[in-house]
């Protein structure tokens, strides 16, 4: 835990005790730690890439820390490897008794979402990190796996702004993966617009929640801002009045798409209005 065991070595040992692998076999090598960073992180996620050219995959297990941002950033660049975060027991047992399949079975590899440009422009995206947004390519993942919270599948959302130049064409956007079976995979999905939209149309409830969640955030991380920067009475009271607001409008918006889970942020909202 205070740096001393060498993960390059110890993910070398294990890869060379796997046994040989047949056509259809994946191995997966699970490693638990407390070390929050990896030494010679280059090292080892070259090595890591190494081995999964020969479908040894990886999981990293860290017990009671929190991975530091590199570490996070180079295994999400490692084809077939994932890691966790444990910090109690229950953490554990969740994982390992309900949710094991999903930790060490991806649901695709090399998955990329990409538009057709020309009339149309990309302002802003938002639930990925995209580093060729001029050449169109929304969102890219060396490897996808199915996230869970013990009882349900956890989707993601890609929630992006354009701007049209010309109404009246589609909006294309292309969607390509490679299935675990090596299988490649391509689709096409276009989008029409409508004409006119209300300011506040929703297709379905499942996006205002992503609205819901995104707005929530956003207020917790200018609360938490402005909060460290002031301490004068007349901000921090204009702070508690926008707080207010804030339940007001999630309360609302929790029985309008009738989802009781968002119950959880709004009692969490509450007790920083009461501290």
């Amino acid at each position: 835990c205070q740096g001393g065991s060498d993960m390059t070595t110890a993910l070398s040992v294990a890869s060379s005790l796997l046994p040989p692998i047949t056509k259809n076999e994946e191995h997966r090598i699970v490693i638990l730690t407390c070390q929050k960073e990896i030494p010679n992180l280059e090292d080892f996620g070259f090595l890591a890439n190494r081995i999964s050219e020969k479908k040894k995959y990886l999981t990293i297990l860290g017990m009671g820390i929190l991975f530091e941002n590199s570490f996070a950033q180079k295994t999400s660049q490692i084809r077939g490897a994932n890691y966790f975060e444990f910090n109690s027991s229950e953490d554990v047992y969740e994982m390992i008794e309900e949710g094991f399949e999903y930790m060490i079975t991806p649901l695709s590899y090399d998955f990329e979402i990409s538009f057709q440009a020309g009339y149309f422009q990309l302002e802003n995206l938002f639930g990925a990190k995209s580093k060729d947004l001029e050449n169109g390519i929304m969102m890219k993942s060396t490897t996808l796996f199915p996230h869970t919270n013990g009882k349900l599948l956890r989707g993601g959302v890609l929630w992006f702004k354009i701007e049209i130049s010309e109404p009246g064409f589609p909006f294309i956007l292309n969607i390509s993966w490679i299935e675990v079976n090596g299988q490649r995979r391509v689709k096409k999905a276009i989008v029409d617009f409508p004409e006119t939209l209300d300011e506040h149309f929703f297709e379905n409830s499942g996006l205002r929640k992503m609205v819901i969640l995104y707005r929530y955030a956003n207020f917790l991380r200018d609360f938490a801002r402005v909060r460290a920067k002031t301490d004068a009475d007349s901000a921090k009271l204009e702070l508690f009045k926008k707080m207010a607001r804030m339940e007001e409008y999630m309360q609302r918006e929790m029985e309008f798409v009738g989802d009781e889970t968002l119950e959880q942020e709004l009692i969490y909202l509450q007790k920083m209005r009461m501290r």
